[in-house]
């Protein structure tokens, strides 16, 4: 067995690469001087602990879902204004759902997975129930007519689809169901090991291989998704097209990324939102007041001092232009001439070049109905020499053996970070990457204050990857002297949670060339 600290970080997220460098650049192409930030109202009276469930939009109207402990709050909002239009109390929800323009709460109990149709004064319209153990579903969604998608844990592979009427139709791919999801007019998504499947009908049997598809991290209304690597892919004919190379932070919050037929709302983990056009051209941007909590194309939430705001984007409406003023002449004024039709927009988005597909991986024993075509290819994590992507851990952040403070800050570049010693001091941009570093990381909510390095392979701190590593994890395995913290972690090599004589066997083996190996990162059900 080969070092699998030199063949890559397994399960990577690896589109944070681009992430502040993609907002800089839209900054460029947008060309417009600072904004002021957008004042919201205050949503109030929302339930202790409240958390947002969901933000979804349907022409002018917008739906939020606030949860607590032991209530749930539902808004009815104004898209173009954020006024809030109407408000439902109710217990706690496990999911929400827009389908066929209407709301779908989702409640569970220990047997049973419940729904509530809501009206358009959010008032109950109808209700019904599947029986089955809700401690199993690993994954669901609704169609717009009511039927339950669900995935079980103790059946990865298997899809089954429930009708309100109790009718019954299963599917079972080659490998595990990794990613499902419906829109709210009836599209079905369903990505299984490499292979990404669409049903436009939203039935089982319709479900056809989409070419060029990807894991989607979440959908981007009907015309699209985002995928584990920070790509928005565009659905159209039948085939993925790539739109798009956009940031994706190292937690994926699915929330700040919205679609609809005009563009792309695309939300900073901090304050800015970008609206983008499918073709990839920067459009327009929008400050706001706090920090962004989830975005619609026309309403964006974010939280300020513990409280939530709401404030409408602006995004995709048509703007207004001006009339010249008339010429101050004896003749009579002259009418006021039409506003042009079309501003020019700014200059085309280049393009992200595209990932060299690796050889060939073997493919499933069997092909679910509707899916002729074979899994495409894996695709390769990147390593030391190809442009590596830091893992991260809780509060560790992983890096390969021989990688420098230089290419850590590039990584993190235009954000000023610095990498300290465990001493206390700057490490210099030409030192190497060694376990105990710290990273000062403050400035983004959901993220440690501080990441700790860890240097699979450099359990002494020295950086070396040297015999001084190998008798440390012999003194370890002895109880002569015990290693701890990252340097307990970075002598893990075979990550399987524990420090054994496998892991000293991997020590001894050299290194070869860097392998690809597949990235499938399993992304939270998000709604």
């Amino acid at each position: 067995m080969s070092r699998k600290f030199r063949r890559g970080i397994p399960r990577a997220i690896a589109a944070l690469a681009v992430f502040l460098t993609f907002f800089v650049l839209t900054a460029v192409l947008l060309g417009a001087e600072e904004e002021s930030p957008a004042q919201g109202a205050l949503l109030e009276d929302l339930p202790l602990s409240a958390s947002l469930t969901l933000l979804a939009q349907e022409g002018d109207q917008a739906w939020l879902v606030f949860n607590g402990p032991l209530e749930s709050r539902v808004l009815l909002a104004d898209a173009a204004t954020g006024e809030v239009l109407a408000v439902r109390e109710g217990g706690p929800v496990a999911a929400a759902f827009l389908r066929g323009g209407s709301l779908i709460l989702c409640e569970t109990a220990q047997t049973s997975v419940a729904f509530t149709r809501l009206s358009p004064t959010l008032e109950e319209a109808e209700h019904w129930e599947f029986f089955r153990l809700s401690s199993l579903l690993r994954r669901f969604d609704l169609s717009p007519e009511g039927g339950l998608y669900a995935v079980d844990s103790t059946s990865p592979a298997v899809l089954t689809y429930t009708s309100r009427t109790g009718n019954e139709e299963k599917v079972t791919f080659p490998q595990e169901v990794q990613f499902l999801q419906a829109t709210p007019q009836g599209r079905l998504y369903v990505c299984a090991g490499d292979t990404l499947y669409l049903s436009e009908d939203g039935s089982l049997a319709g479900l056809t291989e989409l070419p060029g598809g990807s894991l989607p991290v979440c959908l981007l209304g009907e015309e699209g998704y985002l995928d584990s690597k920070g790509m928005v892919c565009r659905v159209a004919d039948g085939a993925v097209e790539k739109a798009l190379q956009l940031p994706l932070p190292l937690l994926t919050r699915a929330a700040l990324y919205s679609g609809s037929p005009e563009g792309l709302a695309l939300g900073e983990s901090t304050t800015r939102l970008l609206w983008y056009s499918w073709d990839g051209e920067a459009l327009d941007s929008c400050l706001v007041a706090g920090e962004l909590q989830a975005v619609s194309p026309g309403l964006v939430v974010y939280q300020q001092d513990g409280a939530f705001y709401c404030a409408p984007t602006g995004f995709g409406q048509p703007e207004a232009t001006p009339s010249p003023a008339p010429s101050p002449t004896a003749s009579p004024a002259p009418t006021e001439t039409p506003a042009p039709a079309e501003s020019p927009g700014p200059g085309d988005t280049p393009e992200p070049e595209e990932t060299p597909e690796p050889g060939e991986s073997p493919g499933p024993s069997e092909t679910p109905a509707g899916s002729p075509s074979p899994s495409p290819t894996a695709q390769p994590i990147p390593t030391p020499e190809a442009g590596w992507y830091p893992t991260t851990e809780g509060e560790y952040l992983l890096a390969p053996l021989g990688a420098t403070v230089g290419e850590l800050r590039q990584f993190f570049w235009p954000q000023a970070v610095q990498v300290e010693k465990p001493d206390g001091t700057t490490a210099r941009d030409t030192e190497k990457l060694t376990t105990g570093m710290t990273v000062p990381y403050s400035e983004k909510e959901g993220f440690p204050s501080a990441y700790t390095l860890v240097v699979p392979g450099d359990c002494t701190g020295l950086g070396l990857g040297s015999d001084r590593d190998v008798q440390a994890v012999q003194s370890h395995l002895l109880g002569e002297e015990s290693l701890t913290g990252p340097y307990l972690r970075a002598a893990d090599l075979d990550n399987d949670g524990q420090v054994t004589v496998e892991d000293l066997v991997l020590f001894d083996t050299p290194a070869p060339t860097p392998t690809p190996v597949p990235t499938t990162p399993q992304p939270s059900q998000t709604e």
